[in-house]
């Protein structure tokens, strides 16, 4: 779990508005965790202005902290690198890896997002990356669709979808009184592994979310992003490498994103499916929301080293 260094938190609220666990608020000026739910996402790290979030070296096995990076080069550089004409050489189309590798550590989910439209042709620009991905078999089989003007409307029928899917899990719920053995459509398509208090938990989230867009306006599935980019597929593989480079194009063209992950379930409900004219044969495998970030991150954030193995 971080650290809140008290002696250099200046009580600015700046981390504690990008918590993804919303469990950092501001006391007596100063930020402070309200529980031990921190899952190590480097969000408040990152965005902290004087440095005042510290990690245990413990936690990520790493002997220092990485250094600062300038996010706003790096994504000039691969604006400048990654565009330019059709016709291109392997030269000329090489990127530096040391400045690669620096801006794929400077991307962040960003879930503040400034009220402005993305431009369409940024946006052809996005899905033009993923394009040119590798597929299995050189099939190309995925789908991209784009939702921008239809957004508003989108978001109100997937939180809908989700907490009448919640609600009734919930009833099913007490009536067997063993949430593992209810049988219900909260199971995400290609994981079994959700039930239990898990189920519990989103439900209980799906309709707080639902709530807050009815009667607020606050968009807690989207995040008020301007537009969407759904990626629908066959294949897995093929659709999470074509939705990798839409990120990394994205942050070239000064654009944040996040993955939206319960789009796995809403998406591929019947009414979904029908609504996005998703083909029978595939699926949605992957939704980036995007939009102008309104956060700004100091630096990257530590990752554990764990993982790497030489045989």
């Amino acid at each position: 779990m971080i650290r809140i260094n008290e002696e250099k938190c200046i009580g600015c609220g700046a981390c504690a508005k990008d918590c993804t666990r919303q469990i950092i608020k501001i006391k007596n000026h100063k930020a402070q965790m309200e529980d031990d739910s921190c899952n190590l996402c480097g969000h408040c790290y990152c965005v902290c202005p004087v440095e005042a979030i510290e990690y245990r070296a413990e936690d990520l096995g790493m002997p220092e902290e990485p250094p600062e990076i300038r996010t706003d080069r790096m994504q000039a550089y691969l604006t400048r690198h990654i565009g330019g004409s059709e016709e291109i050489s392997m030269a000329e189309g090489r990127l530096d890896p040391d400045q690669l590798l620096r801006g794929i550590k400077s991307r962040r989910s960003v879930r503040h997002f400034k009220r402005e439209e993305v431009e369409c042709k940024k946006l052809k620009r996005i899905v033009e990356a993923a394009r040119f991905v590798p597929s299995g078999a050189n099939r190309q089989s995925t789908e991209f669709l784009i939702i921008k003007e239809q957004l508003p409307e989108i978001t109100r029928e997937c939180l809908s979808i989700m907490g009448n899917a919640a609600r009734e899990y919930l009833k099913q719920e007490v009536k067997t009184a063993d949430p593992e053995r209810v049988d219900f459509q909260l199971k995400v398509p290609g994981n079994d592994c959700i039930g239990g208090n898990l189920v519990r938990d989103y439900a209980e989230k799906w309709i707080e979310m639902e709530q807050m867009y009815r009667k607020e306006g606050t968009d807690r599935l989207f995040y008020h992003a301007a537009a969407l980019v759904v990626f629908i597929g066959d294949d897995l593989i093929d659709a999470a490498l074509a939705a990798s480079a839409s990120e990394l194009m994205a942050n070239a063209e000064g654009l944040g994103c996040v993955y939206i992950g319960f789009c796995r379930f809403v998406m591929n409900t019947p009414k979904m499916r029908k609504r996005l004219g998703i083909p029978d044969n595939k699926e949605e495998i992957c939704c980036l929301a995007l939009g102008y970030p309104d956060v700004q991150y100091k630096r990257t954030a530590p990752r554990r080293t764990r993982g790497m193995r030489w045989m």
